[in-house]
C-alpha cells in the first residue's frame, strides 16, 4: 500500500517558545491573526459622525437632524450607533431622557422628533397617529414620471424588524399612503 504525502496544510500547530501556536499555512502567531482581522473588520465598520445637529430643543422636545446611514434607533442585540443611543448618551450626563415619538429609515436623512417625558411623548404619539404632522421627502426617481402628481397606496404588516407588502385583504396589514408631485423633470431622472 502507498504512503499518502503528508499535506503541510492539515499539520498540528506547535506552540513557539512563547506558548501560542503558530497557524497551518500562513506561519503566524494566534494573536497577530487576530489583531489583523481586528484591523479589517474596523475598516468595514462605516464611519459615521457621532455628532448628530440638534436643530430644535425646550423641556418638552428635542429634533434632531439625522444622516443618511444612521439608525433612528438601536436593533436589538447590535452595538451599532443610532440616533436615539447618540442622544441618550448626550443627555445622559443632564439627567434628561429621550422618548423615540416616530422613526425615519436609516438610508433617509430628516428630521427625526424626541420626546422628554412621557406625557409628551404620549400627546406626539397621537398626533402621528391621527397624522396631523405632514412629512414630507425629497426624492430623485429613473426616467419620467407620465403624471405630474399621484398617490401611491400600498399595505404593510411587520414580520419581526421588517415589514412585508401585502394586500389589503389583509386583516393584520397597515394602509400607507404615499402623495408626490413632480418638482423637476431631467434627462433621465425626476426629482418628486
Amino acid at each position: 500500500m502507498k504512503k499518502q504525502p503528508r499535506n503541510p496544510h492539515r499539520r498540528k500547530a506547535k506552540p513557539d517558545r512563547s506558548g501560542r501556536p503558530y497557524n497551518a499555512g500562513t506561519n503566524e502567531r494566534a494573536g497577530q491573526t487576530r489583531r489583523r482581522e481586528g484591523r479589517q473588520e474596523s475598516l468595514r465598520k462605516p464611519r459615521l459622525s457621532r455628532e448628530v445637529a440638534v436643530l430644535y430643543e425646550d423641556d418638552a422636545v428635542i429634533v434632531l437632524n439625522k444622516p443618511a446611514g444612521l439608525l433612528a434607533v438601536p436593533i436589538k442585540g447590535s452595538d451599532v450607533a443610532s440616533a436615539l443611543s447618540l442622544l441618550i448618551a448626550e443627555l445622559k450626563p443632564k439627567r434628561q431622557r429621550a422618548l423615540i415619538v416616530h422613526r425615519i429609515d436609516r438610508f433617509a436623512s430628516g428630521i427625526l422628533l424626541f420626546a422628554k417625558t412621557d406625557r409628551d411623548r404620549d400627546t406626539l404619539i397621537r398626533e402621528f397617529l391621527a397624522h396631523t404632522p405632514v412629512r414630507k421627502y425629497l426624492a430623485v426617481v429613473r426616467g419620467r414620471l407620465k403624471q405630474e402628481s399621484g398617490t401611491l397606496v400600498h399595505y404593510f404588516r411587520r414580520e419581526g424588524m421588517y415589514q412585508q407588502l401585502r394586500t389589503a385583504r389583509d386583516p393584520d396589514a397597515a394602509r400607507a399612503e404615499l402623495r408626490y408631485s413632480v418638482e423637476r423633470a431631467f434627462a433621465d431622472a425626476t426629482l418628486v
